[in-house]
C-alpha cells in the first residue's frame, strides 16, 4: 500500500509540475515583447560589395515585463557590445569567435564534407530538400496573407529611407507589388532599384507584439492550402508507415497489371 501511495504522489507531483510549466509558458506568451532596431549607413551593392563607412546598428529587446532585456550595438570598426539581464542580473554571454578561428572551422568542416560526400548521398538528400518551382509559387501566393495578418498582430512604428533591389528584376517587381498591399508607415520610404542587387540607406523600427498572437498566425499559416501542400507530402513520406503503404500500393498495381495481361 505504501508503494502505491508513493507512485501516486510521484505521478501527482509530475502532473503539477507540467501544469505549472504550461501556465508559465502561456503567461510568457501573453506578455508583450518590445523590440527596437536601427541601422544607419547601410551600403551594400552587388557590383561594389559592402561599404562599411559610417555603418552602425543597435538592437534592444524587453520581454516578460522587463525582466528579460537585451541591448546589443556595434559602431564602425568596433566589436559588438551586448548586454543581457535577467531579473536585473547581468547574464554572461558566449565569447565572440574571431574571424580567423571561424574561417578555420569552416575550412575543416568543408574538408570533412568533401570526404563524406564522395558517394553522392548527401548531394541527393540536399536536392530532395530543395523546394520545387511550383512549391515556391505556392508559398509566394500565401506570403501576402501571412504578412498582412502578422502586420495586424504587431504594432510597428518604422521610419527610414532605403533603396533596395535584387539580382532578378522580377523579384524586385514582385516585392514592390507586395509592398503596396501591406500599408506600410508613411515615414518608411522604399525606392526599388531594378538595375542590380543593392541595399542602401537607413532604417529605424520599433515593434510591440504579443508572442501568442504570432503563434496563432503561424499555426493558421501552416494549415493554409498553399503552405500545407508543401510540408504535408514531405512529412507523410517520413512517417514510419508511409514506406509500407507505398510498397503495398506498388504491389497492388503490379498485381492488377498481371491480371489484365
Amino acid at each position: 500500500m505504501a508503494a502505491v501511495d508513493l507512485v501516486a504522489a510521484i505521478v501527482a507531483g509530475v502532473l503539477w509540475f507540467l501544469a505549472g510549466f504550461f501556465v508559465l509558458v502561456v503567461l510568457a506568451l501573453c506578455t508583450p515583447l518590445r523590440l527596437s532596431a536601427s541601422a544607419y549607413g547601410i551600403d551594400i551593392s552587388e557590383a561594389e560589395g559592402i561599404w562599411p563607412d559610417g555603418f552602425r546598428w543597435r538592437l534592444r529587446m524587453a520581454w516578460l515585463l522587463g525582466l528579460l532585456q537585451l541591448d546589443a550595438r556595434q559602431d564602425m570598426g568596433e566589436p559588438v557590445r551586448r548586454r543581457v539581464t535577467l531579473f536585473g542580473i547581468p547574464v554572461r554571454t558566449a565569447p565572440k569567435v574571431s574571424s580567423e578561428k571561424r574561417s578555420a572551422r569552416v575550412g575543416v568542416a568543408g574538408g570533412a564534407g568533401e570526404k563524406k560526400g564522395s558517394g553522392g548521398r548527401k548531394s541527393q538528400k540536399a536536392g530532395s530538400r530543395r523546394l520545387a518551382p511550383h512549391e515556391i509559387r505556392s508559398l509566394l501566393g500565401e506570403a501576402g496573407w501571412f504578412l498582412r495578418r502578422l502586420r495586424r498582430a504587431a504594432r510597428v512604428h518604422a521610419a527610414g529611407d532605403l533603396v533596395y533591389g535584387f539580382s532578378d528584376p522580377a523579384v524586385t517587381g514582385w516585392c514592390e507589388g507586395l509592398r503596396h498591399t501591406l500599408n506600410l508607415p508613411r515615414q518608411l520610404r522604399l525606392t526599388p532599384s531594378f538595375e542590380e542587387g543593392r541595399l542602401q540607406g537607413w532604417l529605424d523600427v520599433q515593434l510591440t507584439v504579443y508572442p501568442i498572437t504570432c503563434v496563432w498566425v503561424v499555426t493558421r499559416a501552416l494549415f493554409r492550402k498553399g503552405v500545407r501542400r508543401v510540408w504535408w507530402p514531405r512529412l507523410r513520406r517520413r512517417l514510419p508507415w508511409a514506406g509500407n503503404q507505398g510498397k503495398r500500393r506498388a504491389a497492388a498495381a503490379t498485381g492488377r497489371r498481371r491480371e489484365s495481361q
